[in-house]
C-alpha cells in the first residue's frame, strides 16, 4: 500500500484525512491515549512506598516506555474488535482483520516525535511505512500535574525521516513536511485550555480578565512565552502553538 506514491506534497493533507478517517481506530484513540495516561497516574507502587507513580517524578524515557507498552495493552484488554498487542517483529498495534490498519506507536515528553535510524531505511524488518500515533506528554520530573499534550494520528512512509548525520547516531526525525500533512491532530491540550478560557469568558468576564486567565493557562505549559490579548486571539494562540510544536 503507497496511498503518496506520485502524489505532489499539495495533495497529502487530503490523502491522510481520507486515509485516518476510514480507519478502525479513529473513534477510540484519544480515549485510550488518555485513559492510559490515567492509569499510569494513577498505578500505586506497593504498601512499603505508598506512592502512585504520578508522585514519583519518573524520568521521561521511562514513563514514554511505559505509555508505548500500555496503550496496546489497554486496546487488548477492551477487546476492541480486530486489534491487539504487537509481538516479536510485529508493529505496535495489530490488526488480526486488515494489515494494513496496524499501528506504530510513537511517544515522547519533547516537541518532536523520533524514531530509530533504521527507519530511513526501506528494507529489513517489520515495514517502516503504515499508520503511526504520536503521543507527546508532559515531563514528570518538571511538572505537577502532568498531562498529554499531543495525540496525532497519520500514515508515513520511510522516507520521511532524516537519520542523524553522524554514523554513530541512532535516532531519526521527521521531515518537516511530512509532520505537517501526514500526521493530523486528534487532541491538543493547550488549544482546549484556551478554547475553554474564550467560552467561559465570552458569558462572565471583561477582556482584562481574560488576558489574566490567558497568561495563567500559559505560565502552566513548559516553555510558551506571555499570550497577549489582541484582535484574532484565537489565530494568534493557534500559530504559536504550532511554531512551538515543530
Amino acid at each position: 500500500m503507497e496511498p503518496y506514491k506520485n502524489k505532489d506534497i499539495t495533495e497529502w493533507k487530503a490523502i491522510t484525512e481520507k486515509l485516518v478517517e476510514s480507519h478502525p481506530l479513529r473513534p477510540e484513540i484519544v480515549g485510550i491515549c488518555l485513559n492510559s495516561w490515567k492509569s499510569i497516574l494513577a498505578g500505586f507502587i506497593n504498601d512499603k512506598l505508598c506512592l502512585t507513580i504520578g508522585e514519583m517524578k519518573i524520568s521521561p524515557q521511562a514513563i514514554g516506555a511505559l505509555l508505548h507498552d500500555i496503550i496496546p495493552e489497554y486496546i487488548q484488554k477492551n477487546k476492541i474488535k480486530g486489534f491487539r498487542k504487537g509481538t516479536g517483529g510485529e508493529k505496535d498495534i495489530v490488526s488480526d482483520i486488515n494489515e494494513n490498519d496496524s499501528v506504530e506507536l510513537k511517544t515522547s515528553s519533547q516537541k518532536c516525535i523520533y524514531g530509530n535510524r533504521s527507519y530511513t531505511k526501506s528494507e529489513g524488518g517489520k515495514s517502516k511505512s503504515g499508520f503511526y500515533l504520536a503521543v507527546n506528554f508532559d515531563k514528570m520530573t518538571d511538572n505537577d500535574s502532568p498531562r498529554i499534550q499531543l495525540i496525532r494520528f497519520g500514515w508515513l512512509d520511510y522516507e520521511d525521516w532524516i537519520g542523524q548525520k553522524s554514523e554513530s547516531g541512532q535516532q531519526a526525525r521527521l521531515r518537516p513536511e511530512a509532520k505537517e500533512n501526514k500526521l493530523i491532530t486528534f487532541y491538543d491540550a493547550f488549544k482546549n485550555d484556551v478554547l475553554g478560557v474564550i467560552e467561559k469568558s465570552s458569558a462572565e468576564l471583561n477582556n482584562s480578565e481574560i488576558a489574566k486567565q490567558l497568561d495563567s493557562t500559559a505560565q502552566k505549559v513548559s516553555g510558551y512565552t506571555k499570550l497577549l490579548l489582541a484582535e484574532g486571539l484565537i489565530e494568534r494562540i493557534v500559530m504559536k502553538r504550532k511554531d512551538y510544536w515543530k
